[in-house]
């Protein structure tokens, strides 16, 4: 295999006569690669570059709405470069597709976004450090409202990434902490911890694990077969760079980091735990009578739940949302309380300021079936 040489980059203006001469006998000879007959030099790759980015530019300058095409004379290209640079050839597609898919995003043309990410994984080669995908996909959040609803790759919808209310509200911001984020986690090698270690990419008996190699058995027959990785990885990862982001805008907002509203609620449970080792209590209790809401702490020996009720539950909080969030918690607590009565569990429910003796007091009382009501109110509301 030829030793690849780094090319210098000259200007137009620098070419020499033989430069040139070089340049438009491969431009004219690019879709016959088998027809070209030039001597290896330093300066092949840099004439291809060169033909390329020329062609990239009159491409994408002529482009209007067709965000699905790729010119033909990207497929010449590429088995011009792997001609004479075998295993190491350019994706010069990877360069196109990566284009297509940042003109999809300006031009909100969602469906060809993710045409181009199913295609962005079958490239002949995908150098992870060069092409982020990943941030590609983040640039999503920036436009979340109009994404509502949308499937991503491995069933993941726009609505599982973990933003908050609060985070919605401040999406210019948040993309920008995305982006300080994902730079700071150094990002481009996080694929070194989505590879499986036994099964490395192998080309021309070397393996590699930061360049990932794509089968195509009509074109590259010494490449090696290699699943990328699976989408539940790579939106989960996705997903948990999202929530790393916004909590790194809350902290300059002096506000508390995401999950930690429930530090008062897991309290509450580990005291009651202590205090009832006989009970059977279950933290985040869910039941088929619930749908898709939730009990902070369920009792099951004694039918009774405990909800822990912030003050975002009763005032507005301008960091869980203010008034707007305010009025869907409010709604959702109504339709929580009718779900237990109905049910006939009993619904104690904690509010700041309480006395852990007046909740311990309650529950023995329900336990020797002395208690005369099915809703309790224990502490102060702020």
């Amino acid at each position: 295999m030829k030793k690849r040489i780094a090319t210098p980059f000259l200007s137009h203006e620098e070419w020499t006569s033989s430069i040139k001469e070089d340049y438009n006998y491969i431009k004219k000879h690019f879709k016959h690669p088998e027809r070209l007959h030039i001597e290896y030099s330093k300066y092949f790759g840099f004439h291809l570059n060169m033909l390329f980015r020329d062609m990239r530019n009159n491409f994408f300058n002529n482009l209007k709405t067709n965000f699905k095409k790729v010119p033909h004379w990207m497929i010449f290209l590429e088995k011009l470069y792997f001609k004479y640079y075998n295993s190491d050839a350019e994706p010069f597609t990877l360069y196109i597709i990566h284009d297509l898919m940042k003109f999809s995003v300006i031009s909100n043309n969602i469906e060809s976004f993710f045409y181009w990410f199913e295609k962005l994984k079958k490239c002949s080669i995908f150098t992870y450090r060069k092409y982020k995908h990943c941030y590609l996909s983040i640039k999503f959040i920036y436009h979340y409202p109009i994404n509502q609803g949308i499937e991503l790759l491995g069933g993941y919808s726009i609505n599982d990434l973990k933003i908050s209310q609060w985070g919605k509200k401040h999406l210019n911001e948040l993309f920008n902490e995305v982006n300080n984020t994902f730079s700071a986690r150094q990002t481009p090698y996080i694929l070194d911890s989505l590879i499986n270690k036994d099964n490395n990419i192998k080309c021309d008996s070397e393996y590699s694990d930061t360049n990932i190699l794509y089968y195509h058995p009509e074109k590259y027959a010494n490449i090696y077969s290699f699943d990328l990785y699976s989408n539940e990885l790579y939106y989960k990862y996705v997903m948990d760079l999202c929530r790393e982001a916004e909590n790194n805008l809350r902290i300059k907002y002096n506000m508390c980091k995401i999950g930690e509203g429930w530090v008062e609620e897991t309290n509450l449970y580990t005291k009651l735990c202590s205090f009832f080792p006989e009970l059977d209590i279950i933290h985040h209790y869910k039941a088929k009578w619930l749908e898709k809401q939730h009990i902070d702490i369920f009792i099951k020996d004694i039918n009774t739940a405990i909800e822990y009720q912030g003050e975002q539950h009763y005032k507005p909080v301008e960091r869980f949302g203010g008034a707007a969030a305010l009025k869907t918690n409010i709604k959702r607590d109504n339709i929580k309380l009718h779900k237990c009565l109905q049910n006939k569990i009993i619904l104690i429910r904690v509010y700041p300021k309480y006395i852990f003796d007046d909740i311990t007091t309650i529950i023995s009382r329900i336990k020797d079936g002395k208690h005369n009501k099915y809703v309790y109110d224990i502490g102060e509301l702020n």
